[in-house]
This record gives structure tokens, C-alpha cells and sequence, in this order.
């Protein structure tokens, strides 16, 4: 008796996973069939006024680095520090522009990326950084992804 209803237990997960799997590939399937929206990068001295920090500078200067982001479609200034290059940050872009970053700008190892909207026009922006592994938590910026016209038009 008890062996059925583990039986039925794991048939019954199974069927679970079965049927997810079964969403997923349709919900690929689609998102493969839609256009992407379209996407510009740029090297990230072109949009930041600083693209290294550095941590010594920070623990013996007791200095905070600071780095702007100016949109190019409404001039918005967006400032950074370098506690936000920090790889736990949430993802804050939906899954079609994380799909058009991702196509146009794939990460390579050790590099990470910083999703946000800008506060002002809500156009999405990925600044793509070095996240080397060392004692430091030195940053570079390396790239910076944006919408390549904003608003959206369909």
C-alpha cells in the first residue's frame, strides 16, 4: 500500500516536470519567433565618467568613488559607487530585454552586468563590468548596453 502511493507520488511529478518542460519549450519557441527589441553598445567611457574603481582607493583614502550615467535619450544623470557592481544585485530588466542584451552583448567569464531603467525615462540599460575573482573588489566597466531608440514604437 505504502509502495502505490509512492508510486503515484513520483508519477505524479514526474508529470509535473513533463508539463513544465512542455511550457518552457513553448514559451522558447515564441520568444524565438518574436523580434528582439533592438540594442546599441557602447564602450563605457562614452556613457561614465569613471569605468575603474578600485578598492584600496576607497579603504585607505576613505574616499568614495563615484561614477555618472547620462542618458542619451533624456540627459538623466544616474550615479553609481562601486558597492553596486556587486554580482548578488537582482536582475531589474524584463526577460525580452535581458534576451536583447544577452544576444548582443554576451558575457564572457568573469564579467557581470548591472540592469536598471533610467529613473527618469524608464529606457533599459545594462553596464556590463570585470568581476574578477581576487581579494580586491577592483571593478572595471567595459560596456554599456541601451535601447537603441527610445520610447519604444511598435
Amino acid at each position: 500500500m505504502w509502495r502505490n502511493r509512492h508510486y503515484a507520488e513520483l508519477e505524479k511529478r514526474h508529470l509535473n516536470i513533463v508539463n513544465f518542460m512542455a511550457a518552457q519549450h513553448d514559451l522558447l519557441k515564441k520568444m524565438s519567433t518574436t523580434t528582439l527589441p533592438r540594442v546599441r553598445c557602447v564602450p563605457a567611457n562614452q556613457r561614465l565618467d569613471r569605468v575603474k574603481f578600485r578598492s584600496e582607493v576607497e579603504c585607505l583614502d576613505h574616499v568614495v568613488e563615484l561614477s555618472a550615467y547620462r542618458c542619451p535619450h533624456c540627459g538623466t544623470g544616474v550615479e553609481f559607487q562601486a558597492r553596486h557592481f556587486d554580482a548578488t544585485q537582482p536582475r531589474a530588466l524584463d526577460a525580452a530585454w535581458q534576451a536583447a542584451f544577452d544576444t548582443c552583448r554576451p558575457l564572457k567569464a568573469f564579467e557581470q552586468a548591472l540592469d536598471f531603467h533610467c529613473p527618469r525615462c524608464a529606457a533599459p540599460v545594462r553596464i556590463v563590468y570585470d568581476h574578477a575573482v581576487s581579494k580586491t573588489i577592483d571593478r572595471d566597466l567595459l560596456d554599456v548596453l541601451e535601447a537603441e531608440t527610445w520610447p519604444q514604437t511598435p
